[in-house]
């Protein structure tokens, strides 16, 4: 075959080999934390979450940060041993087939997103995203505490927003099931898995891993 041909050919397929290897997943590079985080659905009923436990998780959503400082975010913590009625009310709000894990949890908390400005009273074009930020804070400091922290968009909003009678421009956005994960033999953990990191991830340009 032509040297011409061939040449082009190969220099495209070191350039894949390149950019492949350039990309491959390294998990050893970030923070145990983020591993340790996961969404289960088995927990250990026997176990209780003390107040100093939730302290640390109130203060991790907290410190999350948000455009200008504004903390778009409101957390209802319902716990199931210190507010029964909450706890069941915040659960009657779920989809049944979330409802059959998600009971045994140890709080449903929602979060919600302040959809106006505190101080200048216009939409937030960034509060969900603020929102986000605190409660992907809450969750990893879950798991820093050894709980497991599941988020769950399978829930009615509008009835969320009518048992806890939610103020107008505030948006029901997740409940998160937060406990500690149950060490029975048949909860056996899924392996996690993520798109190669060249799907999401680009470089300079979009569509260049």
């Amino acid at each position: 075959m032509d040297l011409k041909i061939i040449r082009p050919i190969l220099v495209m397929l070191l350039t894949i080999l390149v950019l492949s290897q350039a990309i491959i997943a390294d998990d050893s590079l970030v923070s145990p934390i983020f591993l340790k985080r996961h969404s289960g659905k088995y927990y250990d009923t026997s176990r209780t979450i003390t107040k100093d436990q939730v302290q640390a998780l109130i203060e991790a959503a907290r410190w999350a940060p948000s455009s200008h400082n504004d903390q778009p975010w409101n957390f209802i913590i319902c716990d199931r041993i210190q507010t029964p009625e909450a706890f069941d009310k915040a659960l009657n709000t779920i989809k049944t087939t979330n409802q059959k894990w998600a009971k045994y949890a140890a709080l449903l908390v929602i979060v919600v997103a302040r959809t106006s400005l505190l101080y200048k009273g216009k939409p937030n074009e960034y509060a969900e995203y603020d929102t986000g930020s605190a409660a992907i804070s809450m969750a990893l400091q879950a798991a820093d505490l050894g709980l497991m922290a599941h988020q769950l968009g399978g829930f009615d909003k509008e009835k969320i927003v009518e048992v806890f009678q939610l103020p107008e421009n505030f948006k029901p956005m997740t409940i998160m099931a937060i406990g500690y994960e149950s060490s029975q033999p048949d909860n056996e953990p899924k392996p996690r898995e993520r798109r190669p990191i060249g799907e999401n991830f680009f470089m300079g340009e979009w569509g260049s891993p």
